[in-house]
């Protein structure tokens, strides 16, 4: 933002309690990330350090007098009621090594251009898989946004069924499918095989037509 001026980027922190490696690796590991990525974006823009908000906490995330509890790069536990050590190495507490060794002070920007080419090429029917959900994006004219519904109610992605890296090739294509295998509702495509998961209906219904699946 201003180059010329003095930015200390300060009191950052996790909070919401003391997130441990057991029984939430994800979440673990997900907090150590998030502060580093906000250390890259405050470097990015002229920080010229950064200060975490925490050193040590107790394994309540205090003492805090307001009872905002957070985490910490390392947690005491002198009683071990966590069974995970008297001095606890969060996620972060690695993050941070890794900034605090490698960005000595004195440490400058080297300015880089991106060549990296960003083009993703279009989808084509040989991309569509099996247990591929279906997403709802902004008519494109795209391959994969063609359908067809067949007069037994197969409905279809258009040239899957000649696509030979499509799981539909030679098996009439892939067909809208009513996963039975999700804890929640879920549409997905599979290779058309004309049970009653894939067999749709048009409905009319207010204001134009509606697709119903009688299998659930």
């Amino acid at each position: 933002i201003a180059p010329d001026k003095f930015i200390l980027a300060t009191e950052a922190c996790n909070c919401g309690g003391v997130v441990f490696k057991t029984p939430k690796v994800d979440r673990w590991w997900s907090r150590a990330e998030s502060l580093a990525l906000d250390i890259l974006e405050d470097l990015k823009f002229w920080a010229v350090g950064w200060t975490d908000w925490n050193l040590i906490l107790s394994p309540s995330g205090g003492p805090n007098h307001l009872k905002n509890m957070c985490d910490a790069n390392i947690i005491a536990d002198p009683s071990q009621t966590m069974k995970l050590g008297t001095l606890i190495m969060q996620a972060s507490y690695y993050f941070m090594g890794h900034f605090s060794r490698y960005i000595l002070p004195g440490s400058v920007q080297i300015s880089v251009k991106n060549m990296v080419e960003t083009h993703i090429p279009p989808l084509t029917a040989d991309d569509v898989k099996n247990g591929q959900a279906l997403v709802f994006e902004s008519c494109a004219g795209s391959a994969v946004q063609a359908w067809t519904i067949s007069e037994g109610g197969d409905l279809s992605v258009v040239g899957t069924d000649t696509a030979r890296e499509s799981d539909g090739y030679h098996h009439g294509g892939m067909c809208a499918d009513q996963a039975l295998d999700s804890a929640i509702p879920k549409v997905q495509v599979w290779a058309c095989f004309h049970s009653g998961q894939q067999i749709w209906k048009v409905k009319s219904v207010d204001g134009g037509k509606q697709l119903v699946n009688d299998w659930t």
